[in-house]
Order: structure tokens, then sequence, then C-alpha cells
């Protein structure tokens, strides 16, 4: 039985048993892997881009705690169809192509656990939103930004 193992004690290990009657009758040896895995945390999603002011947008997603995790993402309609499915930590929408909104959901998994972020909602008209919520502070910052920009390129 083991007890209060610890991820830094994953590694090979080998038993002996010794068979003892009057005297030794046998010895055995055995090995084993043992894999110890800490819970993944909850995921984290981190948007760069906007579809008011460039062509596509960048969901990242990381995880602070868990050992031998996998990531991927979940592409789900606003009907709750799960359209698509995506492997990998960074995932890239084409915001021209991304015809109507969805919600994306990043998911990390290893041996013994699994946690979901928070949703982020797409769509053209407005970008990326966390938690699906429209934020018209941010879009109307984005947009001036995104004018200026152009004001500025434009001028010179």
């Amino acid at each position: 039985m083991l007890y209060n193992v610890q991820v830094n004690d994953t590694g090979e290990y080998e038993i002996h048993i010794d068979y003892h009657g009057t005297e030794l009758e046998k010895h055995d040896e055995s090995t084993f892997n043992l894999q110890v895995f800490e819970p993944v945390s909850q995921p984290v999603t981190v948007i760069l881009g906007n579809c008011l002011c460039s062509p596509n947008i960048t969901l990242s997603c990381s995880v602070s705690n868990g050992t031998n995790y996998f990531i991927h993402w979940q592409k789900v309609s606003l009907s709750g169809v799960l359209n698509e499915t995506y492997d990998g930590t960074v995932l890239v929408i084409d915001c021209v192509t991304e015809e109507e909104q969805h919600v994306y959901r990043c998911i990390a998994a290893n041996a013994i656990s699994n946690a979901t972020s928070h949703p982020v909602t797409v769509s053209q008209s407005n970008g990326a939103n966390p938690k699906g919520k429209r934020n018209r502070f941010i879009l109307v910052y984005v947009g001036m930004a995104c004018l200026a920009s152009f004001s500025a390129s434009y001028s010179t």
C-alpha cells in the first residue's frame, strides 16, 4: 500500500519478495512503473485580436496546475450542437469564414481529471467575448483604436 505519494515519486520501482519457511524457500523480483498525476486546474483563455480590426482572432488556453495534460477546444453552436473539436493550446479563428455565432470552450484533461474554461463567444459582428457576454465599452474602445490606427497610417 502506498501513502502520500507526490508527483516526483513517479518512476520505476522494484519489489523483492522472499518466501520463508524454516529457511529461505524462494526469492522473487518484480518491477512496476508508478505514475503520479496532479489534477488539472480550470483552463484560462486569452483572446488576441478581434473581428473588427483583423481577419482573425487567436484564442490561447493554459492551465496553472496539472501533469501530463492534453488541451483541446470545442466549437459549439448557440443551439448547443457540438460542431468541431480542435487539438492544441492555440486556436486561430478566421473572422471571414465565421458565418454564425459560436461558443468555444477549452478543455484540459489528464488521466485523473478534466476541467473546462469559461465559454468564449465569437461572431463576425463583435469578435470574441469571454463568458458569452458582449462588452460594449471594449468594443467601442477597440473600434476607436482601429479607426485611429487606420487614420494615422492613411495620413502618413
